[in-house]
Protein backbone atom coordinates (compact mmCIF):
# COMPACT_ATOMS: atom_id res chain seq x y z
CA UNK A 1 0.00 0.00 0.00
CA UNK A 2 1.36 3.36 -1.01
CA UNK A 3 1.60 5.95 1.76
CA UNK A 4 -0.14 9.18 0.77
CA UNK A 5 1.34 12.45 2.08
CA UNK A 6 -0.38 14.76 4.54
CA UNK A 7 -2.34 17.49 2.79
CA UNK A 8 -5.22 19.90 3.35
CA UNK A 9 -8.63 18.40 2.57
CA UNK A 10 -11.33 20.99 1.96
CA UNK A 11 -15.07 20.48 2.24
CA UNK A 12 -17.48 21.98 -0.27
CA UNK A 13 -18.11 24.73 2.30
CA UNK A 14 -14.42 25.62 2.71
CA UNK A 15 -13.65 23.79 5.95
CA UNK A 16 -10.06 22.51 6.07
CA UNK A 17 -8.60 19.38 7.69
CA UNK A 18 -4.94 18.43 7.39
CA UNK A 19 -4.71 14.66 7.03
CA UNK A 20 -3.49 11.86 4.80
CA UNK A 21 -5.60 9.45 2.79
CA UNK A 22 -5.39 5.88 4.10
CA UNK A 23 -8.46 4.13 2.67
CA UNK A 24 -10.90 4.25 -0.24
CA UNK A 25 -13.91 2.00 -0.62
CA UNK A 26 -16.82 2.90 -2.84
CA UNK A 27 -17.89 6.46 -2.06
CA UNK A 28 -16.29 6.46 1.38
CA UNK A 29 -12.77 7.31 2.40
CA UNK A 30 -10.66 7.00 5.54
CA UNK A 31 -8.27 9.80 6.41
CA UNK A 32 -5.85 10.04 9.30
CA UNK A 33 -4.85 13.27 11.04
CA UNK A 34 -1.40 13.92 12.43
CA UNK A 35 -2.49 12.94 15.93
CA UNK A 36 -3.25 9.43 14.66
CA UNK A 37 -7.05 9.76 14.69
CA UNK A 38 -8.91 8.18 11.81
CA UNK A 39 -12.03 9.67 10.25
CA UNK A 40 -14.38 7.89 7.83
CA UNK A 41 -16.46 10.16 5.61
CA UNK A 42 -18.19 10.38 2.26
CA UNK A 43 -16.05 11.56 -0.64
CA UNK A 44 -18.94 13.78 -1.78
CA UNK A 45 -18.53 16.26 1.08
CA UNK A 46 -15.08 17.14 -0.28
CA UNK A 47 -14.33 19.88 -2.77
CA UNK A 48 -14.11 18.81 -6.40
CA UNK A 49 -10.27 19.00 -6.53
CA UNK A 50 -10.07 16.75 -3.48
CA UNK A 51 -12.55 14.30 -5.03
CA UNK A 52 -10.31 14.14 -8.09
CA UNK A 53 -7.24 13.60 -5.88
CA UNK A 54 -8.98 10.71 -4.11
CA UNK A 55 -9.98 9.13 -7.42
CA UNK A 56 -6.43 9.38 -8.77
CA UNK A 57 -4.94 8.01 -5.54
CA UNK A 58 -7.27 5.04 -5.69
CA UNK A 59 -6.20 4.37 -9.29
CA UNK A 60 -2.56 4.25 -8.21
CA UNK A 61 -3.22 1.10 -6.23
CA UNK A 62 -5.24 -0.61 -3.53
CA UNK A 63 -5.67 1.95 -0.79
CA UNK A 64 -7.71 -0.27 1.50
CA UNK A 65 -5.27 -1.26 4.27
CA UNK A 66 -4.83 -4.98 4.72
CA UNK A 67 -4.91 -6.44 8.24
CA UNK A 68 -1.42 -6.80 9.62
CA UNK A 69 -0.08 -8.42 12.73
CA UNK A 70 1.95 -5.91 14.72
CA UNK A 71 5.49 -7.10 15.37
CA UNK A 72 6.96 -6.75 18.82
CA UNK A 73 9.47 -3.94 19.08
CA UNK A 74 13.12 -4.97 18.78
CA UNK A 75 12.26 -8.58 17.87
CA UNK A 76 15.31 -10.22 16.28
CA UNK A 77 14.81 -11.12 12.63
CA UNK A 78 16.33 -14.32 11.22
CA UNK A 79 18.01 -13.74 7.85
CA UNK A 80 17.01 -16.15 5.04
CA UNK A 81 19.06 -19.39 5.10
CA UNK A 82 20.28 -18.83 8.66
CA UNK A 83 19.24 -20.21 12.04
CA UNK A 84 20.76 -17.30 13.90
CA UNK A 85 18.72 -14.17 14.45
CA UNK A 86 20.27 -10.89 13.37
CA UNK A 87 20.02 -8.62 16.42
CA UNK A 88 20.85 -5.51 14.40
CA UNK A 89 17.86 -5.80 12.02
CA UNK A 90 15.05 -3.56 13.29
CA UNK A 91 11.54 -4.91 13.50
CA UNK A 92 8.78 -3.14 11.57
CA UNK A 93 6.82 -0.52 13.44
CA UNK A 94 3.46 -1.67 14.80
CA UNK A 95 0.64 -0.96 12.40
CA UNK A 96 -1.67 1.83 13.42
CA UNK A 97 -5.23 0.64 14.09
CA UNK A 98 -7.62 1.87 11.41
CA UNK A 99 -11.34 2.49 11.72
CA UNK A 100 -13.31 0.17 9.45
CA UNK A 101 -14.76 1.68 6.30
CA UNK A 102 -18.46 0.95 5.93
CA UNK A 103 -19.27 -1.28 2.98
CA UNK A 104 -22.85 -0.16 2.44
CA UNK A 105 -24.67 3.19 2.47
CA UNK A 106 -26.43 4.23 5.65
CA UNK A 107 -30.18 4.70 5.42
CA UNK A 108 -31.23 8.30 5.93
CA UNK A 109 -34.59 8.87 7.60
CA UNK A 110 -36.42 12.00 6.46
CA UNK A 111 -38.08 12.71 9.81
CA UNK A 112 -35.02 12.04 11.96
CA UNK A 113 -32.22 13.34 9.79
CA UNK A 114 -33.47 15.64 7.00
CA UNK A 115 -36.46 17.45 8.49
CA UNK A 116 -34.47 18.85 11.45
CA UNK A 117 -32.08 20.47 8.95
CA UNK A 118 -34.99 22.04 7.11
CA UNK A 119 -36.62 23.26 10.34
CA UNK A 120 -33.39 24.87 11.54
CA UNK A 121 -32.49 26.65 8.30
CA UNK A 122 -35.31 26.59 5.73
CA UNK A 123 -38.86 26.56 7.08
CA UNK A 124 -38.85 30.21 8.15
CA UNK A 125 -39.50 30.98 4.48
CA UNK A 126 -40.74 27.57 3.27
CA UNK A 127 -43.66 26.50 5.43
CA UNK A 128 -47.46 26.36 5.27
CA UNK A 129 -49.29 29.68 4.65
CA UNK A 130 -50.06 31.66 7.80
CA UNK A 131 -51.73 34.93 8.80
CA UNK A 132 -49.66 37.96 9.82
CA UNK A 133 -51.00 41.51 10.21
CA UNK A 134 -54.20 40.50 8.41
CA UNK A 135 -52.16 39.19 5.47
CA UNK A 136 -51.68 35.65 4.27
CA UNK A 137 -47.96 34.87 4.07
CA UNK A 138 -47.30 32.18 1.50
CA UNK A 139 -44.13 30.09 1.20
CA UNK A 140 -41.48 31.58 -1.08
CA UNK A 141 -41.59 30.15 -4.61
CA UNK A 142 -44.52 28.05 -3.47
CA UNK A 143 -42.07 25.63 -1.84
CA UNK A 144 -42.78 24.05 1.52
CA UNK A 145 -40.13 22.05 3.35
CA UNK A 146 -42.06 21.41 6.56
CA UNK A 147 -43.15 17.88 5.66
CA UNK A 148 -42.14 15.01 3.41
CA UNK A 149 -45.20 15.34 1.18
CA UNK A 150 -44.72 19.09 0.71
CA UNK A 151 -41.01 18.68 -0.04
CA UNK A 152 -41.67 16.09 -2.72
CA UNK A 153 -44.42 18.24 -4.26
CA UNK A 154 -41.83 20.91 -5.01
CA UNK A 155 -42.21 24.57 -5.90
CA UNK A 156 -44.30 26.47 -8.41
CA UNK A 157 -41.65 25.59 -11.00
CA UNK A 158 -41.75 21.85 -10.34
CA UNK A 159 -39.76 19.23 -8.47
CA UNK A 160 -36.83 20.31 -6.30
CA UNK A 161 -35.95 16.75 -5.33
CA UNK A 162 -35.52 13.96 -7.86
CA UNK A 163 -35.38 10.61 -6.05
CA UNK A 164 -32.14 8.80 -6.80
CA UNK A 165 -30.71 11.77 -8.70
CA UNK A 166 -28.91 14.20 -6.38
CA UNK A 167 -27.05 15.83 -9.29
CA UNK A 168 -30.38 16.74 -10.91
CA UNK A 169 -32.05 18.00 -7.71
CA UNK A 170 -32.22 21.80 -7.59
CA UNK A 171 -32.63 21.74 -3.80
CA UNK A 172 -29.19 20.18 -3.35
CA UNK A 173 -27.66 22.51 -5.94
CA UNK A 174 -28.84 25.62 -4.10
CA UNK A 175 -27.76 24.60 -0.58
CA UNK A 176 -24.34 23.51 -1.86
CA UNK A 177 -23.44 26.81 -3.56
CA UNK A 178 -20.40 28.83 -2.47
CA UNK A 179 -21.07 30.77 0.78
CA UNK A 180 -20.67 34.12 -1.01
CA UNK A 181 -23.01 33.15 -3.86
CA UNK A 182 -26.08 35.39 -4.03
CA UNK A 183 -28.31 32.39 -4.76
CA UNK A 184 -27.22 30.15 -1.89
CA UNK A 185 -29.97 28.77 0.32
CA UNK A 186 -30.63 29.71 3.01
CA UNK A 187 -30.00 33.34 1.97
CA UNK A 188 -29.69 34.50 5.58
CA UNK A 189 -27.75 33.04 8.46
CA UNK A 190 -25.08 30.38 8.29
CA UNK A 191 -24.93 28.08 5.25
CA UNK A 192 -25.51 24.38 5.76
CA UNK A 193 -22.49 22.46 6.97
CA UNK A 194 -20.77 19.88 4.79
CA UNK A 195 -22.27 17.15 6.95
CA UNK A 196 -25.80 18.54 6.53
CA UNK A 197 -25.36 18.80 2.76
CA UNK A 198 -24.08 15.23 2.65
CA UNK A 199 -27.11 14.05 4.65
CA UNK A 200 -29.45 15.62 2.10
CA UNK A 201 -27.42 14.27 -0.83
CA UNK A 202 -27.43 10.76 0.58
CA UNK A 203 -31.15 10.89 1.33
CA UNK A 204 -31.85 11.83 -2.29
CA UNK A 205 -29.40 9.24 -3.62
CA UNK A 206 -31.13 6.51 -1.63
CA UNK A 207 -34.43 7.32 -3.29
CA UNK A 208 -35.71 10.18 -1.08
CA UNK A 209 -37.84 7.83 0.99
CA UNK A 210 -40.27 9.07 3.64
CA UNK A 211 -38.72 6.89 6.35
CA UNK A 212 -36.33 4.00 6.87
CA UNK A 213 -39.29 1.62 6.79
CA UNK A 214 -40.67 2.93 3.50
CA UNK A 215 -40.38 0.59 0.56
CA UNK A 216 -37.39 1.22 -1.65
CA UNK A 217 -38.14 2.20 -5.25
CA UNK A 218 -38.58 -0.72 -7.61
CA UNK A 219 -36.41 -0.88 -10.71
CA UNK A 220 -33.61 1.64 -11.22
CA UNK A 221 -33.42 4.22 -8.42
CA UNK A 222 -35.21 7.40 -9.37
CA UNK A 223 -37.47 5.77 -11.94
CA UNK A 224 -41.19 6.30 -11.69
CA UNK A 225 -42.64 2.94 -10.63
CA UNK A 226 -45.52 3.50 -13.06
CA UNK A 227 -43.11 3.61 -15.97
CA UNK A 228 -42.53 0.33 -17.74
CA UNK A 229 -39.09 -0.99 -18.52
CA UNK A 230 -35.65 0.31 -17.59
CA UNK A 231 -34.98 4.01 -17.92
CA UNK A 232 -32.44 4.92 -20.57
CA UNK A 233 -30.18 7.85 -19.78
CA UNK A 234 -29.03 10.37 -22.41
CA UNK A 235 -25.54 8.90 -22.15
CA UNK A 236 -26.87 5.42 -22.92
CA UNK A 237 -28.61 6.78 -25.99
CA UNK A 238 -25.54 8.66 -27.15
CA UNK A 239 -23.28 5.67 -26.56
CA UNK A 240 -25.54 3.53 -28.73
CA UNK A 241 -25.67 6.01 -31.62
CA UNK A 242 -22.46 8.07 -31.53
CA UNK A 243 -19.22 6.52 -32.69
CA UNK A 244 -16.85 8.14 -30.23
CA UNK A 245 -13.43 6.91 -29.23
CA UNK A 246 -11.93 7.48 -25.77
CA UNK A 247 -9.92 10.67 -25.36
CA UNK A 248 -6.24 10.48 -26.14
CA UNK A 249 -3.68 11.41 -23.46
CA UNK A 250 -2.62 14.33 -25.66
CA UNK A 251 -6.15 15.78 -25.65
CA UNK A 252 -6.37 15.53 -21.86
CA UNK A 253 -2.93 17.12 -21.55
CA UNK A 254 -4.00 20.08 -23.68
CA UNK A 255 -7.11 20.60 -21.55
CA UNK A 256 -5.13 20.38 -18.30
CA UNK A 257 -2.49 22.78 -19.59
CA UNK A 258 -5.23 25.33 -20.19
CA UNK A 259 -6.68 24.97 -16.69
CA UNK A 260 -9.52 22.51 -17.30
CA UNK A 261 -10.57 19.58 -15.16
CA UNK A 262 -11.62 16.71 -17.43
CA UNK A 263 -13.58 14.04 -15.57
CA UNK A 264 -14.76 10.72 -17.09
CA UNK A 265 -18.48 10.19 -16.49
CA UNK A 266 -18.54 6.40 -16.63
CA UNK A 267 -16.27 3.50 -17.46
CA UNK A 268 -18.69 2.15 -20.06
CA UNK A 269 -18.90 5.48 -21.94
CA UNK A 270 -16.15 7.57 -23.60
CA UNK A 271 -17.85 10.79 -22.46
CA UNK A 272 -16.42 13.41 -20.12
CA UNK A 273 -17.32 16.46 -18.07
CA UNK A 274 -15.17 19.59 -18.24
CA UNK A 275 -15.08 22.37 -15.65
CA UNK A 276 -12.83 25.03 -14.20
CA UNK A 277 -12.62 25.04 -10.43
CA UNK A 278 -10.53 27.75 -8.76
CA UNK A 279 -9.41 29.59 -11.93
CA UNK A 280 -12.76 30.11 -13.65
CA UNK A 281 -12.32 33.89 -13.55
CA UNK A 282 -9.23 33.70 -15.77
CA UNK A 283 -10.75 31.45 -18.45
CA UNK A 284 -11.57 33.25 -21.71
CA UNK A 285 -12.48 32.42 -25.30
CA UNK A 286 -8.81 31.71 -26.04
CA UNK A 287 -8.60 28.75 -23.64
CA UNK A 288 -11.93 27.37 -24.84
CA UNK A 289 -10.75 27.67 -28.45
CA UNK A 290 -7.65 25.61 -27.69
CA UNK A 291 -9.39 22.89 -25.68
CA UNK A 292 -12.70 22.15 -27.37
CA UNK A 293 -11.43 21.09 -30.82
CA UNK A 294 -9.52 18.22 -29.16
CA UNK A 295 -12.37 16.90 -26.99
CA UNK A 296 -15.59 18.13 -28.62
CA UNK A 297 -16.98 14.72 -29.54
CA UNK A 298 -16.41 13.32 -26.04
CA UNK A 299 -17.71 16.37 -24.17
CA UNK A 300 -21.22 15.92 -22.77
CA UNK A 301 -21.12 18.13 -19.68
CA UNK A 302 -19.54 21.59 -19.74
CA UNK A 303 -19.44 24.01 -16.81
CA UNK A 304 -18.37 27.53 -17.83
CA UNK A 305 -19.92 29.29 -14.83
CA UNK A 306 -18.07 32.39 -13.60
CA UNK A 307 -15.67 32.33 -16.56
CA UNK A 308 -14.89 35.24 -18.88
CA UNK A 309 -16.17 33.38 -21.94
CA UNK A 310 -18.13 35.62 -24.33
CA UNK A 311 -20.69 35.14 -27.10
CA UNK A 312 -17.82 34.47 -29.49
CA UNK A 313 -16.76 31.45 -27.44
CA UNK A 314 -20.18 29.89 -27.90
CA UNK A 315 -19.29 29.20 -31.54
CA UNK A 316 -16.83 26.55 -30.31
CA UNK A 317 -19.30 25.22 -27.74
CA UNK A 318 -21.88 24.84 -30.49
CA UNK A 319 -19.59 22.31 -32.20
CA UNK A 320 -19.91 19.85 -29.29
CA UNK A 321 -22.63 17.76 -30.90
CA UNK A 322 -22.92 15.37 -27.92
CA UNK A 323 -23.32 18.08 -25.27
CA UNK A 324 -26.17 17.34 -22.82
CA UNK A 325 -25.37 19.73 -19.92
CA UNK A 326 -24.24 23.34 -20.28
CA UNK A 327 -23.79 25.70 -17.34
CA UNK A 328 -23.32 29.38 -18.31
CA UNK A 329 -24.25 30.79 -14.91
CA UNK A 330 -22.70 34.13 -13.93
CA UNK A 331 -21.25 34.87 -17.38
CA UNK A 332 -21.68 37.67 -19.93
CA UNK A 333 -23.37 35.36 -22.44
CA UNK A 334 -26.29 36.98 -24.24
CA UNK A 335 -28.61 36.41 -27.16
CA UNK A 336 -25.84 36.17 -29.78
CA UNK A 337 -24.17 33.43 -27.77
CA UNK A 338 -27.35 31.35 -27.66
CA UNK A 339 -27.58 31.57 -31.45
CA UNK A 340 -24.40 29.47 -31.62
CA UNK A 341 -26.11 26.65 -29.69
CA UNK A 342 -29.16 26.09 -31.88
CA UNK A 343 -27.72 22.94 -33.52
CA UNK A 344 -27.11 21.08 -30.24
CA UNK A 345 -29.67 18.33 -30.72
CA UNK A 346 -28.79 16.49 -27.47
CA UNK A 347 -28.77 19.47 -25.09
CA UNK A 348 -31.26 18.96 -22.29
CA UNK A 349 -29.89 21.01 -19.35
CA UNK A 350 -29.07 24.73 -19.72
CA UNK A 351 -28.28 27.09 -16.84
CA UNK A 352 -28.52 30.78 -17.77
CA UNK A 353 -28.74 32.20 -14.25
CA UNK A 354 -27.42 35.78 -14.02
CA UNK A 355 -26.59 36.08 -17.74
CA UNK A 356 -27.40 38.79 -20.32
CA UNK A 357 -30.00 36.73 -22.15
CA UNK A 358 -33.20 38.59 -23.16
CA UNK A 359 -36.52 37.57 -24.67
CA UNK A 360 -34.89 37.67 -28.11
CA UNK A 361 -32.57 34.85 -27.10
CA UNK A 362 -35.50 32.74 -25.92
CA UNK A 363 -36.62 32.37 -29.54
CA UNK A 364 -33.39 30.43 -30.13
CA UNK A 365 -34.07 28.16 -27.14
CA UNK A 366 -37.52 27.44 -28.55
CA UNK A 367 -35.77 25.71 -31.47
CA UNK A 368 -33.85 23.30 -29.19
CA UNK A 369 -36.57 20.71 -28.71
CA UNK A 370 -34.33 18.40 -26.67
CA UNK A 371 -34.25 20.82 -23.71
CA UNK A 372 -35.67 19.42 -20.49
CA UNK A 373 -34.47 21.96 -17.92
CA UNK A 374 -33.72 25.68 -18.37
CA UNK A 375 -32.76 28.04 -15.53
CA UNK A 376 -33.37 31.75 -16.16
CA UNK A 377 -33.20 33.39 -12.73
CA UNK A 378 -31.69 36.90 -12.65
CA UNK A 379 -31.34 37.06 -16.43
CA UNK A 380 -32.79 39.87 -18.57
CA UNK A 381 -35.82 37.91 -19.75
CA UNK A 382 -39.37 38.89 -18.76
CA UNK A 383 -42.37 36.92 -17.56
CA UNK A 384 -44.06 37.31 -20.95
CA UNK A 385 -41.00 35.93 -22.73
CA UNK A 386 -40.88 32.93 -20.39
CA UNK A 387 -44.59 32.32 -21.00
CA UNK A 388 -43.97 32.15 -24.75
CA UNK A 389 -41.02 29.79 -24.23
CA UNK A 390 -43.16 27.50 -22.08
CA UNK A 391 -45.74 27.42 -24.84
CA UNK A 392 -43.05 26.48 -27.37
CA UNK A 393 -41.49 23.86 -25.06
CA UNK A 394 -44.44 22.51 -23.06
CA UNK A 395 -42.53 19.53 -21.68
CA UNK A 396 -39.53 21.56 -20.49
CA UNK A 397 -39.06 22.64 -16.87
CA UNK A 398 -38.31 26.36 -17.03
CA UNK A 399 -37.33 28.06 -13.78
CA UNK A 400 -37.68 31.86 -13.73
Amino acid sequence: MAVEPFRDFRSAQGQVLNARLIGVKGDQIAIQTRDGKTHVLSVFILSLPDQIYVRQAAQRGDLMPKPTTPARPNTPVTPPGSNTPNPTTPAPNPAQPLAPVATGPATIDFTKHVLPIFKASCTECHKAPYEKNNRTIKPKAGLRLDSFEATMKGSTDGQVVKPGKPDDSILLELVALEPDDSDIMPPKGDPLTAEQIETIRKWIAEGARSSVTAAAPTGPVGQNPNEAGPKISPLDTLAATAKVRPLSPDAIAIASKNGAQVIPLAEKHPFVRMEFVSIAGSISDSEIGRIIPTIRFNLTQLDLSKTQVTNKGMLNVGKCRNLTHLNLRDTQIGDEGLAGLRNLENLWYLNLLNTKVTNRGLSTLAEIKSLQEVYLWQSDVTASGVQELRAALPNTKILF
